[in-house]
């Protein structure tokens, strides 16, 4: 609660507060051992600093929320912290890397919905096939018992052959 509170406050461009907050969550997830919640005080404490062009701190406060996030495993908390990251990549300059860490979180966000983009690709196949059309799917997570790996010239030759291609969780191009 401390840290959407410190986020909303940071919105209202109340940084005084907001870094308040945001130290109180961070305690809070300490005290508590939890490392999800201390990632997304350190996130938000860095998303601030950037704000408030306090570089040094974003950097410590960035990379903290990465290394947690990783530890934690949730991929939707390891992209927001890559976020985090490149916006401290912009402001600090570095254009280049920047944009590394936006596709690294947008790749991120991507296989976090890979499950449900695989869900729906085989309930339109089965629909597809159930009214005569020869359908394939295709994705960049393997799952061989249910979608053919991508490989664009399979793709490519499906589609020659009359296939529907269904793409499911990406083609692995960000």
């Amino acid at each position: 609660a401390y840290t959407r509170l410190g986020r909303a406050t940071a919105q209202a461009n109340q940084f005084e507060d907001a870094l308040a907050y945001l130290q109180t969550a961070q305690a809070l997830s300490v005290r508590q051992g939890d490392p999800r919640g201390l990632a997304e005080a350190r996130r938000s404490l860095a998303a601030v600093y950037i704000s408030q062009g306090q570089l040094d701190e974003a950097a410590s406060a960035a990379q903290e929320a990465l290394d947690l996030a990783d530890g934690v495993g949730d991929s939707i908390l390891r992209a927001e912290a890559r976020l985090t990251m490149a916006n401290l990549q912009q402001a600090q300059g570095h254009a280049d890397q920047a944009k590394n860490s936006y596709e690294m979180a947008i790749s991120m966000l991507e296989s976090a919905d890979a499950p449900q983009h695989l869900a729906d690709a085989f309930a339109a196949k089965e629909e597809l096939e159930r009214n005569g059309a020869d359908t394939r799917v295709l994705s960049a997570i393997e799952v061989q018992e249910l979608a053919q790996p991508y490989i664009r010239r399979r793709a490519v030759r499906h589609l020659a052959k009359g296939r529907v291609v269904i793409f499911a969780a990406g083609t692995g191009n960000p």
